[in-house]
């Protein structure tokens, strides 16, 4: 059996929420920490995913404006 290493990578992130109740965004920043198998790329797409099931909002309300992976 393949013995499967793990690492966790963090990525600076910047987003907008939009709430279509009140016709505005709020922007916010942060740091975002994942576990993941080694040599896993992670997408915006993911990113974005994680970040509306952590607020608990729909995928296509936010937005993320900006992310990189922090050394």
């Amino acid at each position: 059996m393949r013995n499967v290493k793990s690492m966790q990578s963090k990525f600076y992130t910047q987003f907008e929420v939009n709430d279509p109740l009140l016709d505005r965004s709020d922007r916010f920043s942060g740091i975002v920490e994942l576990t993941h198998e080694r040599g896993y790329k992670v997408s915006a797409a993911q990113l974005t995913w994680l970040l509306a099931e952590n607020f608990d909002i729909e995928y296509d309300q936010l937005e993320l404006v900006n992310w990189y992976r922090l050394h």
